[in-house]
This record gives C-alpha cells, sequence and structure tokens, in this order.
C-alpha cells in the first residue's frame, strides 16, 4: 500500500463550456512555464475549438472586478 505522500487525489466534475469561454487550469503547486504549456497541450483536445485554455501555477490567483465592482467600492461612485 502507498504511504500518503505517494496517494494522488482525483477530482472529476463536469464542464460546461460556451463559445468563448476559457478553462483555466490552475496547478497545486508552483510550475514551469514548460510544465504548464504541457498542461495546455494535454488539456486542449478536450475543449471546444471556440474555447481557450489558460495555465497557472499554484501561487497565482486571477479574478475579475467589473466596471459596477469598482464603482460600488469607491467613495465617488466612479471607476476608472
Amino acid at each position: 500500500m502507498a504511504d500518503e505522500s505517494e496517494q494522488v487525489e482525483y477530482r472529476i466534475a463536469k464542464l460546461e463550456l460556451a463559445p468563448g469561454d476559457v478553462l483555466v487550469v490552475k496547478a497545486a503547486r508552483a510550475s514551469s512555464v514548460a510544465d504548464l504549456e504541457l498542461v495546455i497541450k494535454y488539456v486542449e483536445p478536450f475543449v471546444p475549438a471556440d474555447c481557450k485554455v489558460l495555465a497557472i501555477d499554484g501561487t497565482v490567483d486571477l479574478s475579475v472586478l467589473t466596471r459596477a465592482e469598482i464603482e460600488s467600492r469607491t467613495s465617488e461612485g466612479t471607476a476608472p
């Protein structure tokens, strides 16, 4: 029996991608550009042609603030 450090956890989820969507693949650890490019190369065949794949390492966190969110957080109510 493998010890805990050798065990791998798999999470399976059904993904729905709409045209123009971007699938973000986040590695659990810091990864080299070459490693991330291999991830993209492996995943792309399973993604619709009208969607993109973005691979990032575990040290990167992405988020989006909409103009409305920015305006609601500023005292003047105007976003750049």
